[in-house]
């Protein structure tokens, strides 16, 4: 009786994990090009705003917490001023990943 239910379990996870192959039809270099555009965009978008991370973060703190939002909405600024400045940096840089579907 183990066997058998060990064997459905098997065969459910196999079902589960696999997955059928479909054929990707290839993208017109127009979609491509805007992709491109929109990530490099969104990059330089980031790395430009990023300092705005601080204040934001400071008042958003304050609201919810009150006056120890004073301590921890600079900290929690600082780390997401860094975060959102190198995430868009990466995404500024790699931009040209898009097109190396097209490769």
């Amino acid at each position: 009786m183990r066997n058998n239910v060990y064997a459905v379990l098997l065969f459910l996870c196999c079902l589960v994990v696999t997955s059928p192959a479909f054929a990707q039809e290839s993208q017109p270099p127009a979609a491509i090009i805007e992709k491109m555009a929109f990530k490099l965009a969104r990059g330089v978008t980031n790395v430009a705003t990023c300092v705005g991370e601080l204040p934001k973060q400071t008042m958003n703190t304050v609201r919810d917490r009150g006056a120890v939002g004073y301590l921890i909405g600079p900290l929690k600024g600082v780390g997401m001023t860094l975060y959102r400045g190198l995430i868009g940096g990466v995404e500024a840089v790699v931009f040209f990943g898009a097109a190396a579907r097209i490769l």
